[in-house]
């Protein structure tokens, strides 16, 4: 499209810096304190299934879900951040079965227990080519879960405990921290306690083969949508109903984000819909973004060739390490893996961050960790320098 170039006079600029001092700079800080109304806010990210590990798509939820959270806590706002851990339903009794398939009964040391479930999927998905009668057997063992069969919620317990303990490692790596979790075993039941309720009121309707549908198709001009399946078991949508209702409990927001991928724009139209139909009307917005692969290509986890979050992070890492053992071979190995966490977040942060969150694009490690150009390393170095200069004036 079209651009304009300008130049901005220096002696305005350090007119400005010499006038505020210390205070330039931080204009929301500083200068609009007052002027504006302090919301609530709460930011839902990055809403992990508790089969698989987390993947680099997770790492831009993350890193986009954080950095909204850091600037709106920066101009005034209390924010809170929180996820929702997708623990139930068919993709978990899918890797159930596999875990079952692979003979496995325990976590093989030196084994990162999410990947271990994460390979329980796979095998499923690598089976269920030779064998379509799989995907009856998933269901089934659905609906034993949902039955509160013991046996089958003493496998699901000890699977997801694995993906869970695997998870808060991965986070901690990235730095990112919750308010408040949630999870889905949590909330379906009155998820679809409040879809009954809706039905009895005339609000949704019944299929022909008894699933509940709600009609969006005239009014808000997006498909229908069911809201449980005929055989009674729940859907992704049904917990996310009762979430907006326990979320607005726990934190009486006024505003409500979800961070979530383009992917699912129709379902955010469609979840938006059903929760006006039922009354609730408070302030949501769901901040979507683009995809991000690697040069290969797209990620597909049901063949097992996606990329994990923590093996871009063990990547980047190296690569940073490797940078500063070029440049600084002197110092100790101790204060390089230091500088190589440092340098390494920054490259994997600024790269991710430059680009629009509507955006796709490709993320190349080698060019995020380079020390010139729009790259988190020479930002480092650029601060570092003017802290230098700044030390010496």
């Amino acid at each position: 499209g079209p651009y304009l170039n300008f130049k901005i006079k220096q002696s305005i600029i350090l007119t400005n810096i010499f006038e505020l001092q210390e205070d330039y700079g931080r204009i929301y800080e500083i200068g609009d304190k007052g002027k504006f109304k302090s919301l609530k806010i709460v930011i839902e990210y990055p809403a992990p299934n508790t089969n698989k590990p987390l993947h680099l798509g997770h790492v831009r939820n993350m890193f986009l879900g954080n950095s909204l959270a850091n600037i709106l806590r920066y101009i005034g706002h209390e924010v809170f951040e929180v996820n929702l851990n997708n623990d139930r339903g068919i993709h978990i009794s899918k890797s159930m079965l596999g875990y079952k398939m692979r003979g496995i009964n325990h976590l093989p040391e030196g084994v990162k227990p999410d990947h271990f479930v994460g390979l329980s999927y796979v095998k499923y998905n690598l089976e269920l080519q030779k064998n379509e009668e799989l995907n009856e057997e998933a269901t089934n063992l659905l609906k034993l879960w949902e039955a509160e069969d013991p046996e089958t919620r003493e496998l699901w317990k000890k699977m997801n405990n694995w993906a869970l303990a695997g998870f808060k490692e991965t986070y901690k790596n990235f730095g990112i921290s919750f308010d408040k979790e949630y999870f889905e075993s949590n909330l379906y039941k009155k998820g679809k306690e409040i879809i009954l309720d809706n039905v009895k009121k005339g609000v949704f309707n019944k299929t022909e083969d008894g699933a509940v549908i709600a009609h969006l198709k005239d009014k808000f001009k997006v498909p229908d949508k069911i809201l449980l399946r005929s055989d009674g078991t729940s859907v992704y949508i049904t917990q996310d109903v009762y979430l907006s209702f326990i979320k607005k409990e726990d934190f009486d927001y006024d505003r409500s984000i979800y961070v979530v991928g383009n992917e699912q724009d129709l379902y955010f139209k469609q979840l938006f819909a059903v929760l006006d139909m039922i009354g609730f009307k408070e302030d949501k917005y769901h901040l979507s973004y683009g995809m991000i692969s690697l040069p290969e290509g797209k990620m597909k986890s049901r063949e097992g060739t996606v990329v994990d979050a923590d093996d871009i992070y063990e990547d980047i890492q190296n690569l940073a390490y490797k940078e500063v053992d070029t440049r600084y071979p002197e110092i100790t190995k101790k204060e390089k893996q230091f500088r190589a966490n440092i340098i390494g977040m920054s490259a994997l942060k600024f790269f991710i961050l430059k680009f629009n969150p509507k955006s796709d694009f490709v993320f190349n490690p080698k060019e995020s960790i380079s020390f010139e150009g729009e790259t988190g390393p020479y930002v480092l170095y650029c601060f570092s320098r003017i802290e230098s200069i700044i030390l010496k004036s």
